[in-house]
């Protein structure tokens, strides 16, 4: 009995320090989304879905350093309650001079509607931004909830990464792929296809969440500067959201009017700038994309 009580005991201390090792391992290698749920320090948000966090690179916005991309995706964090909850928490509080960029799509302001009763449903409730309410270092209730594959493998994709995707702590999501024109058309191709399928014939543009976008640009002006930016996406997929939501680009310029924020939507770039599957920019037109945003948020801040 005593024998099998210390084999137990020294399973149980193993198995207590691999899980204390590996949640000093955790990082930008081993999940995508681990860090947004870590304290971040910073002057100000991204906010968006996963268009923006693999095109905006905080980096590249050196006219107002210390940017963080609390971005996620699209059924994580449509504008709504839940995402509004997760900002409040990462948010710094104290200073005023803060600037916050909110990228808006047909996507992000829409939601799923139940075919059956035709209610409205919110898909949020039910991802990691609801089931994770704690922002902290190590963050043992995200390890807990989401981790479910094994501790130990934490920290071996630590050391020998597995995956294309590298989550940066200003939140940037950088996406490795070697540009191949074949691939990304197919991309693109599969990826539209989805879109045409599914999020199109499923969705509804959503007065709830412009709502809760007007009340979370209310709240962040008191804070500093805020801007409204809609990224450009290949004209394919640009022309998809139109055919959604018509009036989506007039609405928002509208929006943006009453509340006295700037909106900016470079069209333009819809052909200019290279993707990976014509949603998401790669790694080079992300590079690119920060830069030209960099000058307008700097023409902002000189208004000031």
């Amino acid at each position: 009995m005593k024998w099998f009580l210390y084999k137990l005991l020294v399973f149980g201390a193993i198995a207590l320090l691999t899980h204390v090792i590996a949640g000093y391992h955790m990082n930008g290698d081993t999940d995508t989304n681990y860090l947004r749920f870590t304290p971040q320090e910073n002057t100000g948000l991204i906010l968006g879905t996963s268009r923006a966090a693999q095109a905006i690179c905080p980096g590249d916005l050196d006219v107002h350093p210390g940017l963080f991309n609390a971005s996620f995706s699209m059924y994580t964090s449509p504008y709504g309650e839940v995402y509004f909850e997760y900002i409040k928490k990462q948010m710094n509080k104290r200073a005023k001079d803060q600037f916050f960029i909110f990228c808006v799509d047909p996507w992000s302001l829409s939601s799923s509607i139940d075919s059956l009763t035709g209610e409205e449903m919110f898909v949020e409730e039910n991802k990691l931004l609801a089931m994770t309410r704690s922002i902290s270092f190590p963050n043992w209730e995200f390890m807990i909830e989401q981790c479910a594959y094994g501790w130990g493998n934490i920290i071996r994709e630590h050391y020998r990464p597995t995956s294309s995707m590298f989550l940066h702590s200003n939140g940037w999501l950088e996406v490795n792929r070697l540009y191949d024109v074949v691939r990304v058309e197919k991309r693109r191709a599969n990826k539209l296809k989805g879109y045409k399928k599914d999020v199109f014939v499923s969705n509804r543009p959503s007065d709830y969440r412009k709502r809760e976008l007007r009340r979370m640009l209310q709240d962040m002006k008191g804070y500093g500067k805020v801007m409204m930016v809609r990224i450009p996406v290949h004209p394919d997929f640009f022309d998809l959201e139109q055919a959604f939501w018509p009036s989506f680009e007039n609405e928002m310029k509208q929006l943006a009017n009453e509340e006295g924020v700037f909106f900016w939507s470079p069209k333009e770039l819809n052909s200019e700038l290279p993707f990976n599957d014509g949603h998401h920019m790669n790694k080079e037109g992300s590079h690119r994309f920060s830069g030209l945003l960099n000058a307008k948020v700097d023409s902002l801040k000189k208004q000031s």
